[in-house]
């Protein structure tokens, strides 16, 4: 029974740290990359509104792993998109461009 009790505790406290790692609701290093390739578009295609950028508009993310999952750009015609630039989003699917 002692062990049990352990067991629950550890899962418990697994738990609770993974959510207070995600409770801006978006992954870090994905805020950060978004809020870095902004400067590279003439038109913002997200509105930065808040820490949670799956709450922002022009993102929606993956409801169970909170990863950004589509993205909306407006991207002028000389502008290119590289590869290297979305290499953060590890659930990204999905790019639509205007």
């Amino acid at each position: 029974m002692r062990i049990m009790k352990s067991t629950v505790g550890v899962c418990f406290l697994f738990f609770l740290l993974l959510e207070a790692i995600r409770c801006e609701g978006c992954w870090k290093e994905e805020r950060d990359a978004l809020l870095g390739l902004h400067s590279r578009f003439v038109n913002p295609y997200y509105t930065s509104d808040g820490p949670d950028c799956c709450q922002w508009g022009g993102v929606k993310c993956n409801s169970s792993t909170g990863r950004v999952a589509q993205l909306y750009i407006s991207l002028p015609e000389y502008r290119t998109l590289n590869y290297s630039d979305f290499v953060v989003f590890k659930d990204l699917k999905c790019i639509l461009i205007s």
